[in-house]
């Protein structure tokens, strides 16, 4: 087989890698072009640097694809069918490659993923103050709602209080004072 039989291209859209196919053994290198990953309809890469590997995780576990991946423009790549064994043997130089690109790719994963908690513990600290502070607003306002009521209700004892002291008519008054 000659190396140009494994070279492919691909048309814009076109996918490359589909998420959960069998593994095929396959790893890729873009040649030339701009490459997009996904997961489900998110994209969450795109890759234009020419000897970028990609489809290698798969191959390495002999596990489905893990994501998809697309031409966004015209794409070339070389198709490198994988045994890991015969690479590290034959091609120790393409294995050291991949390792390191494999050891980069999880830093960088580690590193996303340590940004993320951060910003995520520091948005459950400012929700923490945002209820701390709404339950004290509201035990604040309930208790001037309940002195505003005990007020009401204290006035209404007033007057009904008047309203009893005071004779109902003209003749109740005159009554109340022959006894």
């Amino acid at each position: 087989m000659k190396a140009d039989d494994h070279i492919k291209t691909f048309p814009p859209q076109s996918v490359i890698i589909k998420e959960g196919q069998t593994n095929d053994n396959v790893i890729y290198v873009l040649n030339e072009g701009t490459i997009g990953v996904f997961k489900g309809d998110d994209l969450i890469a795109e890759i234009k640097e020419s000897g970028i590997f990609f489809g290698e995780m798969s191959a390495l576990l002999s596990a489905p694809r893990t994501a998809t991946v697309k031409a966004m423009t015209h794409v070339k790549v070389t198709a490198i069918p994988f045994d890991f064994d015969t690479l590290y043997s034959k091609f120790p130089a393409i294995a050291k490659k991949l390792m390191v690109t494999l050891a980069r790719r999880l830093q960088e994963v580690t590193s996303r993923y340590d940004e993320t908690r951060k910003r995520l513990q520091a948005i459950e600290k400012d929700l923490s103050r945002n209820v701390y502070t709404m339950e004290h607003e509201m035990e604040s306002f309930l208790q001037e709602l309940s002195h505003a009521e005990v007020d009401k209700a204290m006035a209404r004892a007033a007057v009904n209080r008047q309203d009893d002291s005071q004779p109902k008519n003209a003749g109740e008054a005159a009554g109340s004072g022959q006894k």
